[in-house]
């Protein structure tokens, strides 16, 4: 479950047990390490998490990473310096910048040189991509769920739509490509409120009985390793959330 903001512990773990989450991807930008709160925060979300049995990975990333891969070296050695995660978590999304059509090339390959930094410091190295990364490739000529796939430990696949049979689609070629490359496949759900351009891009505003068919239909679908929920404020704040 992706965690971007600093909600009480006690109460993100009493969501993780509701939904049997195991992993919280906690959001920490580079220089945490310095600010007096956030780190306060993620010393008691450690001690919590860890009584709990839930294990916690570094979330972080932007799209400037693909152009400064060295800001991934820093961030990653700053987490694994903190010692209270098990893994990383990269969301670089470099297709945000406002050049992704004329720069994709240089903007694949700087995204997989980061991956390849951030593992430097041994800690385990997961990669959100898009469910459509396929379509666009690096200067080597892999496209990009391959080349991600082929430098990282998993992958989640953002595979952002409202039906089961969607997500289900559209996960496709990232499940096939992490098979290609050994390696396991989340599939990323989201729950939040969707922007007006993409309306069928969550399962926000269906009751509580509909979010838990689709996600025990995602659940079960083959050769992947769970489901990844976007996010844990709009679980609690859903009022027709899953049960």
């Amino acid at each position: 479950m992706w965690v971007w903001s600093h909600l009480p512990p006690q109460t993100l773990l009493s969501v993780a047990s509701a939904q049997r989450v195991g992993r919280l991807l906690v959001w920490v930008a580079p220089g945490f390490s310095n600010d007096v709160g956030t780190t306060s925060w993620l010393q008691e979300l450690h001690a919590v998490a860890e009584k709990d049995g839930v294990s916690l990975a570094a979330l972080g990333g932007d799209p400037s990473w693909a152009r400064d891969p060295d800001v991934a070296a820093r961030w990653s050695a700053e987490v694994a310096e903190s010692g209270w995660f098990d893994r990383l978590h990269l969301d670089i999304e470099a297709y945000a910048l406002p050049d992704w059509d004329s720069a994709s090339v240089a903007l694949v390959d700087g995204t997989i040189v980061a991956v390849g930094v951030a593992a430097t410091t041994g800690l385990p190295v997961d990669v959100d991509v898009p469910y459509w990364f396929q379509s666009f490739s690096g200067s080597d000529g892999r496209n990009g769920l391959t080349a991600v796939c082929e430098v990282a430990d998993s992958i989640t696949v953002m595979a952002y739509q409202r039906e089961a049979s969607a997500i289900e689609r559209v996960s496709g070629p990232a499940v096939d490509a992490g098979k290609r490359a050994g390696i396991p496949v989340w599939i990323g759900v989201n729950l939040r409120q969707p922007t007006t351009d993409a309306p069928s891009s969550s399962l926000w505003g269906e009751d509580a009985a509909m979010i838990s068919r689709t996600l025990a239909a995602v659940a079960a679908m083959p050769d992947i390793a769970g489901v990844a929920l976007h996010d844990a404020d709009a679980l609690i704040s859903l009022e027709a959330g899953p049960r």
